[in-house]
């Protein structure tokens, strides 16, 4: 049988200062813990994850 790993919904949102739509899209997509995204706003992302928001803010930390 195999274990199941919980997802945690987020929505990042973000300046200029972070970096641009296309530069947060493409670490999303760069990232495998990152399940799935979807964006309808021009400085937000909404997605799935297996990290804890912990994990999320060590990995954002690290990137950028």
């Amino acid at each position: 049988m195999s274990e199941k790993h919980p997802y945690w919904s987020y929505v990042l949102v973000f300046d200029e200062l972070f970096g641009s739509h296309d530069q947060v899209r493409d670490f999303l997509d760069s990232r495998r813990e990152i399940v799935d995204w979807q964006s309808f706003l021009p400085y937000a992302f909404f997605f799935v994850s297996r990290l804890t928001a912990e994990g999320l803010t060590r990995l954002i930390i690290e990137h950028y």
